[in-house]
């Protein structure tokens, strides 16, 4: 078996317990390499993308960070000392001396925030097939949750008017025929004719308001098409990062929901079917502040 020489083999021991804000101590997190995505350079005939495949030169490695409460990693908090080849040759910076690197944009955390993977991203194609020779060191910041917080909010499905939960708004945009068709990123801003008036408003900005087609694509959040009922959709916009967990009830029922996420940092949309009542809840668990945390690579 081949030996990863990265140096980046310890996990964070982190104690348990929620970090409240008074009495926040610093963290000092460890990362680990779990995967590995590498692409040699292409020749000018090949299209950088086909189908679902991207081909991008260079290479990206996946750090696994394990901790408690965390939400994410900071944007642009990424910072790499060097990035050394078996010969001793540093690819970290180029000629100029600007970083070579850069951070992922899409980290991802588990829904219990004891686990975190973010990506570092070079694009030196010269390293295809030896990345894992490499030994990386640097550190991120990882943003952790203070103070938790639960709330819940009355909703009607007929009420398009925004309400506050702590530092999120929420509004019911409108019910989205089971015919919609689906759009890069989300669903389409396409609205039952029976109410003409509703507005969609997934990226913040008013849309189109237009007539549903009777025959279109899959349906949102998986469910069987052109069977008469309808979606709910409801914006929920602010930082993303804090919330827990947002749970949609009708009565004594808790709504089984999918989202979306034009923008994952600040907006989600959510849908499920319509409920016989337009009465609904949602209790909305969220961490009233985060604190910093820095997470070492390779040291």
């Amino acid at each position: 078996m081949r030996a990863i020489r990265f140096v980046i083999i310890l996990i964070a021991v982190v104690s348990a317990g929620t970090i409240r804000a008074e009495d926040a101590k610093p963290l000092i997190l460890r990362a680990r390499p779990i995967q590995i995505i590498s692409c040699d350079t292409l020749p000018t005939q090949v299209k950088p993308a086909v189908g679902h495949i991207r081909f991008k030169p260079g290479f990206g490695i996946f750090y696994l960070v394990e901790g408690t409460d965390l939400r994410g990693v900071k944007a642009g908090s990424l910072f790499i000392d060097s990035i050394f080849t078996p010969d001793g040759t540093d690819i970290s910076r180029k000629r100029n001396g600007e970083p070579a690197y850069n951070q992922g944009a899409f980290p991802t955390v588990s829904d219990d925030g004891t686990y975190c993977i973010f990506s570092v991203e070079v694009g030196d194609s010269s390293q295809f097939g030896k990345v894992e020779r490499l030994i990386v060191k640097g550190s991120i910041v990882a943003l952790t949750g203070s103070e938790h917080e639960k709330k819940t909010v009355e909703l009607d499905v007929n009420d398009g008017s925004e309400k506050k939960v702590g530092p999120f708004s929420i509004q019911v945009a409108g019910l989205v025929p089971m015919a919609s068709p689906v759009v890069a990123g989300g669903y389409s801003p396409v609205i039952s004719s029976d109410i003409p008036t509703a507005k969609v408003t997934p990226l913040g900005d008013q849309a189109t308001v237009v007539q549903a087609p009777t025959k279109s694509a899959r349906p949102p959040f998986g469910s069987s098409p052109n069977d008469g009922s309808a979606f709910v959709q409801i914006n929920l916009a602010g930082p993303m990062s804090n919330i827990i967990n947002a749970t949609f009830k009708n009565g004594d029922r808790e709504l089984q929901t999918g989202y979306t996420s034009y923008f994952p940092d600040r907006q989600r949309c959510y849908g499920f079917p319509r409920p016989h009542t337009g009465k609904l809840t949602l209790t909305l668990a969220y961490w009233a502040g985060l604190h910093e945390a820095k997470v070492q690579i390779g040291q």
